[in-house]
């Protein structure tokens, strides 16, 4: 844990993905920026679209139609990184993003991916600390996807695999803190995660929460981006 959030006594949440704390795996969002930054940009776009081409044949959507819509910038990356995240995270479909993706990660990443996901992430151990030193445990999906692009079924499947993390490190289930992967979640996520007495969650809207009852579910949060870093610095405003 932070030595400052210790000394400070800082409250804090930690919402923890159970695939990479409980099964020894690299999240789709870490591969990604692994994969950016051990390769060439330009031949990891060729890959995708030698991907995207091979499918188009088998009448899936088109490189053009791909480009056109995720070939854009976006307020930290140019838009070839754009296409790349957008397209490896969940642009393409399940049969064509997730072989090109371990593929990507073995070739220039590494072949192993349980030391990687060790040297990453947090241990069960240090979980537990922090929630023994007074930190809020939470949970963050099981494989860390995006939730409204799930049936309910496995919406269900996807935040009871996330209490697994809390059932590890001996944080309780009733009420619970949930932060949506990628920010993303729809009604019918609000109706499963009420079912499971979630007590709050969290979304990616850079905004100052108004803490009311009917908003305990869908509460923005403002990105450590958005600070000021420095004397006489703004934070951006939306």
């Amino acid at each position: 844990m932070c030595p400052l959030v210790r000394e400070t006594q800082t409250p804090a949440a930690f919402c923890p993905v159970s695939a990479e704390q409980l099964d020894g795996r690299v999240l789709d969002g870490s591969k990604i920026q692994l994969i950016l930054a051990a390769g060439d940009v330009e031949a990891i776009v060729s890959a995708i679209d030698t991907a995207v081409d091979r499918e188009s044949a088998c009448g899936g959507e088109s490189r053009q139609r791909y480009r056109a819509r995720f070939w854009q910038p976006s307020r930290w990356d140019p838009p070839e990184v754009v296409y790349v995240k957008r397209l490896l995270q969940h642009a393409l479909p399940e049969r064509v993003r997730r072989p090109l993706v371990d593929d990507l990660f073995c070739r220039l990443v590494s072949a192993d991916e349980g030391a990687v996901a060790a040297e990453l992430y947090l241990t069960r151990d240090q979980v537990r600390d922090m929630g023994a030193a007074g930190m809020t445990i939470g949970a963050h999906g099981d494989r860390h996807v995006r939730l409204s692009t799930l049936s309910r079924e496995h919406q269900a499947a996807e935040i009871d695999g996330a209490l697994r993390v809390l059932d590890a490190v001996g944080a309780p289930r009733r009420p619970f803190a949930y932060c949506y992967a990628s920010g993303d979640y729809n009604a019918e996520t609000i109706e499963l995660l009420r079912a499971r007495q979630c007590s709050v969650a969290l979304t990616t809207r850079p905004e100052v929460a108004q803490i009311t009852a009917d908003r305990l579910l869908t509460l923005p949060r403002i990105d450590t981006n958005d600070l000021p870093s420095g004397s006489g610095e703004i934070a951006t405003s939306r």
